[in-house]
């Protein structure tokens, strides 16, 4: 009876012990509550709706926004609106389809010529380039109907090979099936001869030539001496007539060249003729009406001059209407020296005048001035200038046998 009386305190404390470690503190969840069901989901927001959780976006990323798609512009499928590349871009790879409807074969071209094409493509053609012999012509067509204009004056004269290359919108290019053409273009230029020249004395030579080109003639000059002295571009007959006046006394060498309507020349054989037109001497001036107290210049003006060493000369006036002054009243001209010159008046209505070169010189000859006289007009009248007594002389002071055309005289009206 003591036993059981010892044993049954020790299990009343057990049982004291057991139902004092059931009474343990709740745990809270993300939103503080003691045993709550709150949750933080994967965009960090913490509640116990899972129907307002973050979703994942097609780029992986939670609560994104970001639309998938290809991004590059150079693919089919391209979109502008797309942020992230979801690797689906697909591309263009088929060539354009291109064909020359132009029809060269066993014909020989020139000139300018007319090509064209068609082109397909599936995605859309951009444009066609013409390419000959393997190198681009530099021809571009960029709308339908693909049609280009080349001078075949740029190849060759033979065969050649023609290819259409046409690209499309993506940047692939598919070529035409090569097409043949041959060229014959005239590249020669005309065939030029003097076919006649008539003597030339006293005025004017007639020289003509004979022209001819494939091609057809565009002008022909006549040169003398090695200058232009003509310029015709008539269908012929080409003929110059030529004012052998206005050139030296003596031997020219003439010739002509022709040329095409594509620019190559040719020149003519060279012939040799035998000027010859009386010189002159005549007196000119700018004014033949001048105020009475005013100052009058008259020029002394020689053409076709023999060779001469040195000259003497009279000029006649009515003294009674001008003066001159001894000194000053005379310049030089073109072809002596301001040093060379003796000058006076031999009475009261003549000059006389001596132009003479420095011994050694070599002679002068040709066209220009020998000098100018200057007048003081005195009195209301008109008045003749009138050259006389014209003489001309070699290196050893020797008279050069000369005749002289000597126009009408210089008529003066003073007011």
């Amino acid at each position: 009876m003591s036993k059981i009386f010892k044993i049954l305190p020790i299990s009343f404390i057990s049982i004291s012990l057991f139902f004092w470690s059931c009474e343990e503190e709740l745990s809270q969840d993300c939103a503080g509550v003691e045993g709550g069901s709150a949750l933080v989901d994967s965009c960090g927001t913490c509640d116990d709706d899972p129907s307002n959780d973050c979703d994942e976006d097609c780029a992986g990323v939670w609560g994104g926004d970001n639309i998938c798609g290809c991004s590059d512009s150079t693919a089919i499928n391209y979109d502008t609106l797309v942020t992230f590349d979801d690797g689906s871009c697909t591309y263009d790879i088929e060539p354009p389809i291109v064909q020359i409807t132009s029809n060269f074969s066993g014909n020989v071209v020139s000139d300018t010529i007319l090509v064209s094409a068609m082109a397909t493509d599936n995605q859309g053609v951009d444009r066609c380039e013409l390419w000959i012999d393997g190198s681009f012509t530099g021809l571009t067509s960029n709308s339908e109907p693909y049609i280009f204009l080349y001078e075949t004056r740029l190849l060759p004269n033979g065969d050649h090979i023609l290819v259409v290359r046409a690209y499309d919108v993506s940047g692939n290019y598919g070529d035409s099936p090569s097409a043949p053409l041959t060229t014959n273009n005239d590249f020669d230029g005309p065939a030029i001869s003097i076919t006649s020249a008539s003597v030339a004395v006293n005025g004017v030579m007639e020289v003509e030539f004979g022209v001819y080109d494939e091609s057809g003639v565009d002008s022909v000059l006549l040169y003398i001496d090695g200058s232009l002295s003509d310029k015709t571009y008539t269908n012929g007959p080409y003929t110059f007539n030529v004012n052998t006046k206005n050139y030296d006394n003596g031997e020219h060498y003439i010739y002509g060249i022709a040329y095409d309507t594509y620019g190559y020349s040719a020149v003519s054989d060279t012939i040799n003729i035998e000027f010859y037109n009386v010189p002159q001497l005549y007196l000119e001036t700018t004014d033949s009406t001048v105020s009475v107290g005013g100052m009058l210049s008259a020029n002394i003006i020689v053409e076709r001059f023999p060779p001469i060493f040195a000259m003497t000369m009279q000029v006649s006036y009515n003294d009674s209407l001008f003066t001159i002054n001894d000194s000053t009243g005379f310049e030089s001209g073109d072809f002596f020296g301001s040093n060379s010159i003796e000058f006076c008046n031999i009475d009261s209505s003549r000059v006389y005048i001596t132009k003479s070169l420095i011994q050694g010189n070599t002679p002068v000859s040709g066209f220009g001035t020998v000098g100018a006289l200057t007048f003081s007009a005195e009195a209301v009248g008109q008045d003749t200038l009138k050259l006389e007594m014209i003489n001309l002389y070699d290196s050893n002071g020797d008279d050069i046998d000369a005749t002289f055309d000597i126009p009408e005289d210089l008529i003066i009206s003073i007011e």
